[in-house]
């Protein structure tokens, strides 16, 4: 796979069609992370927030109606310019080199984003830099049983644009849960809680009909209710614990 330069990378998220609607993304999956991360940050004691690739700016906007001092930074300044209004705090950055001192945030959001960075290592370790002791990082990542599985183990790259509608180098660094954890823990991080989100076998987006079907079963409230119960159950053991469409880790430093 060619490696694509910084600039290519702002070409990239600078056109509208790659714009990330990091938190106004349909499907179950997404509703579902989109909880989990609510659940967390509104639960934590936060004085200061940093989204790093903040998308549409959801996580920004709700901590400062909260009062939390709160930053979304992102590389596509179109798409800042489209969803930030001049009262909210918004820096056009990558993720290795962000414009802060460090120790300077109590909680650092990452969400669906460090498969995206080309030198994630250096990623994390500027997370570690701007985070207070003791501060947490939390990052969602795509697991590779998802979609990513098919792309990277049966080398289906050059189709995927066509019958996904994704731009497949977007996501340039796959991995099973046990090796991202293994990243962040050679990164100086503590993992504090990691597990599965959505225990349910990816269903691509060409099959419209049995998509639909799939959100309009989980979208019941008394079915979706009990799919994450069962999932909360199952998660904690093997092999399921490794088995969801997204994995989350929350860290410490």
């Amino acid at each position: 796979m060619k490696k694509l330069e910084e600039k290519e990378i702002v070409e990239i998220y600078n056109r509208e069609e790659n714009f990330t609607y990091s938190y106004d993304i349909e499907g179950i999956a997404n509703k579902m992370r989109i909880k989990q991360i609510e659940n967390i940050v509104l639960n934590s004691k936060i004085s200061s927030f940093l989204d790093v690739g903040c998308g549409n700016g959801y996580f920004v906007k709700l901590l400062q109606e909260k009062g939390v001092f709160s930053l979304g930074i992102d590389i596509s300044e179109n798409l800042l310019k489209k969803f930030y209004s001049k009262g909210n705090l918004r820096i056009v950055a990558n993720g290795v080199s962000i414009p802060f001192k460090s120790n300077t945030f109590d909680f650092i959001l990452a969400s669906q984003l460090i498969e995206h960075i080309p030198d994630y290592k250096r990623f994390l370790l500027e997370c570690y830099r701007l985070l207070k002791g003791n501060g947490y990082l939390l990052i969602t990542v795509p697991n590779i049983f998802c979609y990513d599985s098919f792309d990277s183990l049966l080398g289906f790259q050059k189709y995927f644009k066509k019958l996904f509608k994704i731009s497949p180098h977007l996501h340039l660094n796959k991995f099973f849960p046990t090796k991202w954890r293994q990243i962040l823990v050679e990164s100086h991080f503590k993992i504090c809680m990691e597990k599965p989100i959505y225990i349910f076998p990816y269903i691509p987006y060409f099959l419209k009909g049995i998509k639909s079907l799939e959100f309009k079963i989980l979208a019941n409230g008394f079915v979706n209710k009990l799919f994450i119960f069962i999932e909360n159950k199952i998660s904690q053991y093997y092999p399921f614990k490794y088995l969801g469409q997204f994995h989350f880790f929350l860290c410490k430093k």
